[in-house]
């Protein structure tokens, strides 16, 4: 499980003054890394306006019982409707499967969920391309100064190339002007200042 989302404060004085919000797409699920309330923590400090979206209702419940703004909607979705200004955003929804041909059964048993009510068919294509579909819509409303950054992408050395969830909206963001600032196996970061 990384911590991608960390490593944002690191680059807040690059950032200047936000004159945009914070977004996350996929909320953090109980017990997991608390993802949505460190941003929203950082989004008060920063006096920045935050909200999170998850697909899941259950997932939006939850977090909007602890006071944080969410929406429950598909991250293309939200992000086609969503008109305002971003400086930071966060994606960590449709998970990676890191081993497709050797599954453990939580897993087959979260495709079969999704696939049930969601009709999503939770596979690494369709992974990413969710995810460069998202990235086209942030970088649309990004700030001058901001910050896209990715849970579960890496830099693969061998092979030259990013892999995993934003592995096909890395190459596309930094064609626009995008420079990769932290990349390790549990995430990247990339910022245009």
């Amino acid at each position: 499980m990384g911590q991608i989302y960390k490593k944002i404060p690191e680059y807040l004085d690059e950032l200047g003054t936000l004159y945009g919000s914070i977004i996350e797409v996929g909320s953090s699920r109980p017990g997991d890394d608390n993802s949505s309330v460190f941003l929203y923590d950082l989004a008060q400090q920063l006096n920045a306006e935050f909200v999170t979206c998850d697909i899941d209702p259950i997932q939006v419940d939850t977090i909007s019982a602890k006071g944080i703004p969410a929406v429950c909607a598909k991250g293309e979705d939200f992000l086609g409707s969503y008109a305002k200004p971003i400086s930071i955003a966060y994606l960590d929804n449709y998970d990676w499967n890191w081993k497709p041909t050797i599954m453990e059964a939580w897993q087959i048993d979260q495709i079969e969920y999704y696939r049930k009510n969601f009709n999503i068919s939770l596979n690494n294509v369709d992974c990413q391309m969710a995810h460069l579909l998202q990235a086209m819509r942030i970088e649309q409303l990004a700030t001058a100064k901001s910050l896209i950054v990715f849970d579960d992408t890496w830099w693969y050395r061998e092979f030259d190339i990013y892999l995993g969830k934003g592995g096909a909206a890395v190459p596309y963001l930094k064609s626009r002007g995008y420079q990769e600032l932290h990349s390790e196996e549990y995430g990247t970061v990339l910022g245009r200042f």
